[in-house]
């Protein structure tokens, strides 16, 4: 008996765990990866608790950038950039074609971008 108990206590646990709502997800996540003198590229993610978004992605020729609105479904972020209508911005180099970004979220301070693990600021 005292077996089943706490097996129910820790399948409980895991699964409060592991569902993390939109204010314990929310805030700054970066990375900056660094070659040896070569280049270096800085990852930003903003998640605002109103579902708004900011990412940029700087490299040394280019600054890509995508605001828009996330979606948090189990332990995944769905993030949906906001189309331009800017025509001059859609031709820069910086321009962000790709427009759904799909992470992972791995705890609440560590959330998997394109095999690039952005770390809570």
């Amino acid at each position: 008996m005292k077996l089943c108990f706490i097996f129910i206590i820790l399948l409980i646990y895991s699964c409060a765990s592991s569902n993390l709502v939109k204010s314990e997800v929310s805030g700054k996540y970066s990375k900056n990866l660094r070659s040896k003198g070569k280049f270096s590229i800085d990852y930003n993610l903003i998640l605002n608790t109103d579902k708004s978004f900011s990412l940029s992605i700087k490299t040394q020729d280019a600054n890509p950038k995508c605001n828009g609105e996330w979606e948090l479904k189990a332990n995944n972020i769905l993030l949906k950039c906001y189309k331009s209508n800017n025509i001059i911005e859609m031709l820069s180099s910086g321009y962000m074609k790709k427009k759904e970004y799909h992470l992972k979220l791995l705890n609440r301070n560590k959330i998997e971008f394109e095999n690039v693990i952005l770390k809570r600021k």
